[in-house]
């Protein structure tokens, strides 16, 4: 469970994934017992797998993703501790389960191993395409101010300005801010956000060089929404310029417990 989180770039409690770790563990001693064999079939534990992970790290953006880099690291896992099994020369078998007959030392120091290792190689694939959500820096600049804040590289985030085709980064409002005068400021609330064709005069004639424009979207609970949207002098994600990148005021907070304040 460590590994999977740290493998997703997201925040995570230990204390939620000894929970999910312990459910894991309650789950592998029924498997061995005759009475609850049952509960070893391929289907039941890739069910099973799902509240553990809900557990663990929540209902996230990210979940399904977790869910399958969960599958993967147990798989990894479960191989590399047979591999040592059958250099032993026999993987003995319990209720149809194979076990390695290792003393508590022995497979502390092999699961540090295993886990180093594929910490390692996980990354490794991750960096190059194996995984698409991670948080990275944003630097926003805009009639000589500059704002920098975390977003979060969403493989579900699509949305783009239906008329120019520009990609539309979501930011949250406070993160903003510091880019405009005070007059600008006053007129952007969160209130005012909510309500985007009232405020979008007020703003056009007080700050012509914000070039506002609507983006509508969807979401859970919006059918037909519309946020407001500016085009910033220059904006860099990470590294990389990320030029005629739209930027759109989130009326709401995008994450209230992690470290990211933007979707990209």
């Amino acid at each position: 469970m460590l590994l999977t989180a740290r493998l997703t770039a997201l925040p995570f409690k230990r204390f939620r994934l000894g929970i999910g770790a312990a459910l894991g563990a309650a789950y592998a001693v029924a498997v061995v017992l005759p009475p609850t064999a049952w509960l070893g079939a391929v289907w039941i534990k890739c069910l099973f797998s799902v509240p553990i992970v809900m557990v663990s790290l929540g209902y996230k953006r990210a979940f399904w993703r977790s869910l399958l880099l969960f599958w993967v690291t147990s798989c990894m896992l479960a191989g590399i501790v047979l591999g040592i099994g059958l250099l032993f020369g026999q993987t003995p078998m319990s209720a149809g389960v194979p076990y390695v007959p290792l003393d508590l030392k022995t497979l502390l120091l092999v699961a540090a191993a295993a886990y180093c290792v594929l910490t390692i190689a996980l990354k490794g694939f991750a960096k190059h395409g194996g995984g698409k959500s991670d948080v990275v820096t944003v630097r926003v600049q805009f009639q000589g101010k500059n704002v920098q804040f975390q977003a979060l590289l969403d493989t579900g985030h699509s949305l783009t300005d239906p008329v120019s085709g520009s990609k539309v980064l979501v930011a949250d409002l406070q993160c903003l801010r510091p880019l405009f005068s005070d007059s600008v400021q006053f007129l952007l609330t969160e209130q005012a956000l909510t309500r985007p064709l009232d405020v979008l005069p007020q703003l056009s004639a007080l700050e012509c060089q914000l070039h506002l424009r609507l983006i509508p979207y969807h979401a859970i609970g919006v059918k037909n929404g519309l946020l407001l949207a500016f085009r910033p002098d220059s904006v860099h994600i990470g590294k990389d310029a990320a030029p005629k990148t739209l930027i759109a005021f989130s009326p709401q907070p995008i994450s209230a417990r992690n470290p990211y304040a933007a979707l990209v």
